[in-house]
């Protein structure tokens, strides 16, 4: 048997007017709850340390490696060249990221960054039904990040900043052919062989950071999730040369793929923090 307040509220479920009210305390509740909680974080830090790994997407400049490699014809040990051409290789990958960083006197930002690029494995084209190398392009490297808050507020920190890094790739060749097949003028990999080739050069970058603290505070620090994001651009002074295996250099016109573009990355990771 149902309570006398019981069937109380039961009838009030469905009265307009006591639903109405109900929902708009609710609201007004939750939005009370949230009014608080911004007031709590509507302060600068004065010190923040911050790290988190994530991933996002790329576009770098691959195009003269791929015309290069494309326009790239093998020839057999007999002297005869072999019908091969490579597909175009992508500019655009996905990224993995990680990052630390360090606020102080609220203003002057510094850390340290990495990132990791995958593209898609590129495959060769050498004749109907006949066996396919695969070409597996990634691309890697970090440097110390330095920048400034133009935004300190409401647990959030908005910063541009430049890099000094050290950036390259990493080519993965599987031979697929019956026969030993040079990368460029390289020394042949054998038949079923694969071989990893790779290059590494400094690198410059601009980039504008987003740091949202999740967390709350405790007699004026806290600590807790961080939510942020990156957007930079970067350029390799020079492209590096591709090396074999053994460290030799390959002498193809130091056509690697350029770390140069355009990155956008999405991480979470945790913090501490003052006020």
């Amino acid at each position: 048997m149902l309570s006398a307040e019981h069937h109380s509220f039961a009838a009030g479920l469905i009265n307009p007017e006591f639903m109405r009210t109900y929902v708009i305390r609710s609201i007004l509740a939750g939005l009370a709850v949230m009014f608080s909680s911004s007031m709590l974080a509507a302060q600068a830090f004065d010190f923040a340390l911050f790290g988190g790994a994530g991933g996002g997407v790329a576009a770098y400049d691959n195009g003269a490696f791929s015309r290069r490699l494309k326009s790239y014809t093998p020839v057999h040990g007999n002297g005869e060249f072999l019908l091969y051409q490579t597909e175009d290789f992508p500019t655009t990958g996905w990224t993995a990221d990680a990052s630390i960083g360090m606020l102080l006197y609220g203003e002057f930002m510094v850390g340290v960054s990495g990132q990791q690029v995958f593209y898609p494995v590129v495959k060769s084209i050498n004749g109907p039904g006949g066996p396919r190398d695969e070409y597996r392009l990634t691309g890697s490297g970090g440097g110390l990040d330095l920048g400034y808050a133009i935004m300190n507020d409401g647990g959030t920190l908005i910063f541009p900043y430049v890099q000094g890094g050290y950036y390259g790739y990493a080519l993965d060749y599987t031979n697929n052919q019956p026969v030993p097949v040079p990368f460029f003028e390289g020394e042949p990999v054998a038949s079923g062989a694969a071989a990893t080739y790779s290059g590494w050069a400094p690198r410059v970058a601009l980039g504008i950071g987003f740091v949202r603290a999740l967390g709350g505070t405790q007699n004026g620090s806290g600590g807790g999730l961080t939510l942020a994001a990156r957007l930079s651009w970067g350029q390799m002074p020079s492209r590096p040369q591709w090396k074999e295996p053994d460290g030799s250099m390959v002498n193809n016109g130091g056509l690697t793929p350029a770390y140069n573009g355009v990155s956008l990355s999405v991480t979470i990771g945790g913090g501490i923090w003052s006020f």
